[in-house]
């Protein structure tokens, strides 16, 4: 028996939806998932041929903290969304968790020196790997 919520039944408050919609949904989902890993392959192609020194995908040195806001003003194409998604997976990789270990300080985009990279820095990424 449906539930009564203020003289209403369960199936006044949630209208079914069409069996088509579901598809339509996957569709576009994955319509857009393509789209973004394009854009995520665009940002990280682009940066590494702006900033070779800084995006480089042996040995990348540690981004300063805020780096996005940088990424933003010189590429204001790309979405913050697509922006954090990159540097998500970019800071999240095995040679850029090994330079924070090894390089001691983080870098602006242009290759200045930001900050001093910290001990629980350093150990947070030890953890990681």
């Amino acid at each position: 028996m449906p539930q009564q919520v203020k003289g209403l039944t369960e199936n006044a408050i949630a209208p079914t939806v069409p069996k088509t919609a579901p598809q339509n949904d996957k569709k576009i989902s994955r319509e857009a998932r393509e789209k973004r890993l394009l854009q995520l392959k665009s940002l990280r192609k682009i940066l590494h041929e702006k900033f070779p020194i800084i995006f480089d995908y042996n040995e990348p040195l540690p981004l300063s903290v805020g780096i996005h806001k940088e990424i933003k003003l010189v590429f204001p194409e790309f979405s913050q969304a697509v922006i954090r998604q990159f540097l998500k997976r970019w800071v999240n990789d095995v040679r850029y968790l090994s330079a924070i270990i090894t390089v001691p300080t983080r870098h602006k985009l242009n290759g200045e020196i930001s900050s001093v990279i910290s001990e629980n820095e350093k150990e947070y990424s030890a953890k990681k790997l």
